[in-house]
């Protein structure tokens, strides 16, 4: 017997039951020829969020019959009882909902020679290849999520909008965690899991929280600019590399990634489609969502950086000279996509240039902000071809 089953053997039951409960249980697993293996789950087999009345959960692994290892609900020890014929395949092909329960187990009897801690952890790990097929179908699932999230709330359907967008998490999490080869935990154990074993692709806890909280529009969006990076970028089975994409060639970037990894390790795609891209409609033709370096005031100027301004949102910088004394901004061929306060938002004189802001007395440079109108946004893009 390990330190770790006689620590277990004599560990006290939940509140209102005997002292020892599962010490005497696994003294009648022990006895049994027919008891294969007994894994402690739950918080207890986490050894977290263990409480005074945390009882034990224990999936007991026979040869032949389970039913005589059944325990009533609410016993000092509740049992998950199977043959081990069952148990190789649970959580894999049957009850997959269950294969996060594995993340935090341990194997108090194992009588096949090891053969119980292989499978479980086959089971809280994945595969190569179903790391790839669940994060390509829960990227999907997300993505579907998310565009219906976002045209309920342009539309108006607040509600409907954020029912999609909580409904957006749980394929978020899969495919985050598939990208890494890893199950999804259970919600319980999200933070905990993640704090344990951080995730390359960052702060997820904090992502989906905002979705979960504030599920607005622009959220989402920022949500999915940072999923789309770690979409397209992580091991590349096939060649047993680091696939990392770039939407253009840098030497100097080429040159400061094969310095700290080497030019074994990883793999450079370009994908122009990415980050930076040109949607369809082209910087003459801009459509909302508005980028930077698109035609405004038919063309005889440009828009500069998208800007957050304050409660009212969504807002896009350009040069003051192009709205001098104010007034209606065109983007592409949107009359009236958005406005320039006079004074207090531009600060050019055609006579004189570059004035103080009202109320200030620092020069600021030839700078204005377009405030969008309505439901009209801007987001972090910027053309770069003509």
């Amino acid at each position: 017997m390990t330190s770790e089953e006689a620590a277990l053997r004599d560990e006290r039951g939940p509140v209102g039951s005997d002292r020892g409960a599962f010490g005497r249980f696994m003294t009648e697993a022990e006895a049994s020829p027919d008891v294969l293996g007994v894994i402690l789950m739950g918080s207890r087999g986490f050894d977290h969020f263990v409480t005074p009345r945390s009882d034990h959960d224990a999936l007991v692994i026979v040869a032949k019959d389970p039913f005589p290892w059944q325990r009533d609900h609410g016993s000092a020890v509740e049992t998950w009882p199977m043959t081990i014929g069952q148990f190789r395949t649970h959580g894999l092909t049957v009850d997959v909902w269950n294969r996060a329960a594995f993340l935090g187990v341990r194997v108090i009897l194992d009588r096949l020679d090891g053969e119980i801690l292989r499978l479980v952890e086959e089971k809280r790990t994945l595969r190569p290849d179903e790391a790839e097929a669940l994060g390509a179908n829960r990227v999907d699932g997300y993505i579907n999520s998310l565009v219906r999230s976002l045209r309920n709330l342009e539309a108006g359907r607040e509600v409907e909008g954020r029912l999609d967008a909580i409904e957006s998490i749980g394929p978020l999490l899969e495919a985050v965690f598939a990208f890494e080869g890893r199950v999804r935990p259970f919600n319980k154990w999200l933070r905990y899991e993640t704090a344990e074993r951080p995730l390359a692709f960052g702060d997820i806890v904090g992502l989906v929280d905002q979705i979960a909280t504030c599920p607005t529009a622009d959220i989402q969006r920022a949500v999915f600019r940072q999923f789309e990076v770690a979409a397209r970028t992580g091991p590349d089975p096939n060649s047993n590399r680091v696939a990392i994409v770039v939407s253009a060639p840098s030497a100097r970037l080429f040159k400061a990634l094969a310095e700290h990894f080497g030019t074994e390790a990883i793999e450079l795609r370009i994908d122009d489609s990415m980050f930076g891209a040109e949607p369809g409609s082209g910087r003459q033709h801009d459509t909302p969502p508005f980028w930077g370096g698109a035609s405004i005031q038919s063309a005889a100027c440009s828009d500069g950086f998208p800007w957050t301004a304050g409660v009212t949102g969504n807002a896009i910088l350009t040069a003051a000279h192009c709205f001098s004394g104010g007034g209606s901004a065109k983007i592409g061929d949107y009359t009236g996509a958005g406005s320039v306060f006079s004074g207090s938002e531009e600060n050019w004189d055609p006579v004189h240039g570059t004035q103080f802001y009202s109320g200030q007395t620092t020069y600021r440079g030839d700078v204005a902000l377009i405030r969008l109108t309505g439901s009209y946004r801007a987001e972090p893009y910027i053309y770069r071809r003509r």
